[in-house]
């Protein structure tokens, strides 16, 4: 009776130990998507029923053997308060295509192809299949030659060498009879933060460029900026009557009409960084002090200026700061 009873209670045990094992997998999951923290690899503007700020997350805690952005999260926040909307695991190989009001689309070679995600929840609502199975026999998709154009829709090549467009709505796909004028980044509201700015002086974009800006030198130890357009700024940054830089010798100039340098006075923490709003003249609007050690990037959207500051712990930290007194609305990681 004993050997009996234990022999029945031995599979149930099992069977108890593998639904705990799987609990605890999906809870352990859950915590890591709720607070899992790393660096800011791209910002997109999207525009569906609401603006929202999308934000791929790399994460940097994966392990020793596996790359840096192993894994990434998707993320959406509402522009003017930095609510959350949703925020899900994704695939490292997964990158934004463009967006309407009936959702975002993503392309994930080698795994889910090209699909489109919901903008409130960003679950996935449409597969490669719903939209490949509306056109008999078509070609393997070789790649997505450009992002969405608000015209024409998604432009494909495929695997017999012709480019076609797929609406992004009707999910219906048209010829691209004549060579497609591929449009890019340039010109949307969209920074890549891959690999960070380099060199002493580099330049990032900010989205909707309105000319080119660029640091540059004025004399043997000083640097000023030059706008498109406009003549060289007479007054330096490195001199005490503008922002004095001590032994700092970085400057980050982010391009637009009234843009941005990042610098550390001196003496000043190096887990601290000023941020300078500064006009094509090299007049100063505001300075605002953020964490962080450098600028990774930054978007700008109506009278709110989005600002990727690199954390000495890793991980990135995104500050919405208002382009009018430099004052910070709110912050991601939220304090």
């Amino acid at each position: 009776m004993k050997r009996g009873a234990s022999a029945v209670r031995l599979p149930v045990l099992i069977g108890t130990g593998a639904a705990l094992l799987l609990v605890g997998g999906y809870g352990l999951l859950h915590y890591r998507n709720e607070h899992a923290r790393g660096r800011v690899r791209a910002m997109h503007l999207v525009f569906a029923k609401e603006p929202l700020l999308l934000v791929e997350e790399s994460l940097t805690d994966v392990g020793p053997d596996a790359p840096t952005d192993a894994v990434i999260h998707l993320l959406t926040l509402r522009p003017p308060d930095g609510w959350r909307v949703a925020r899900v695991s994704a695939d490292v190989r997964t990158t934004f295509v463009g967006g309407t009001s009936r959702g975002l689309w993503f392309d994930e070679r080698g795994g889910r192809g090209l699909h489109r995600r919901d903008p409130q929840t960003l679950e996935v609502n449409a597969e490669e299949d719903d939209w490949r199975s509306k056109v008999h026999e078509l070609p393997p998709l070789a790649r997505v030659e450009g992002p969405l154009d608000p015209e024409k829709g998604i432009p494909l090549r495929f695997a017999d060498g012709k480019v076609q467009w797929l609406d992004p709505d009707s999910m219906v796909l048209r010829p691209a009879f004549d060579a497609p004028v591929l449009g890019g980044w340039k010109d949307r509201p969209s920074v890549s933060l891959f690999d960070g700015l380099k060199g002493t002086a580099p330049n990032a974009r900010i989205g909707r460029l309105h000319g080119q800006a660029e640091v540059v030198s004025n004399g043997r130890d000083e640097k000023t900026i030059q706008c498109s357009g406009h003549p060289r700024a007479g007054t330096p940054f490195y001199s005490p009557g503008f922002i004095l830089l001590g032994e700092e010798k970085q400057a980050n100039a982010l391009d637009g009409p009234q843009f941005l340098l990042a610098h550390r006075a001196t003496p000043a923490p190096e887990s601290t960084l000023q941020v300078s709003r500064v006009d094509c003249a090299g007049a100063a609007r505001w300075t605002v002090v953020l964490p962080g050690g450098a600028v990774g990037g930054a978007l700008i959207h109506k009278d709110l200026l989005f600002i990727v500051t690199r954390m000495q712990n890793g991980e990135d930290r995104l500050d919405a700061v208002s382009l009018d007194d430099g004052t910070v609305k709110w912050s991601y990681p939220s304090e």
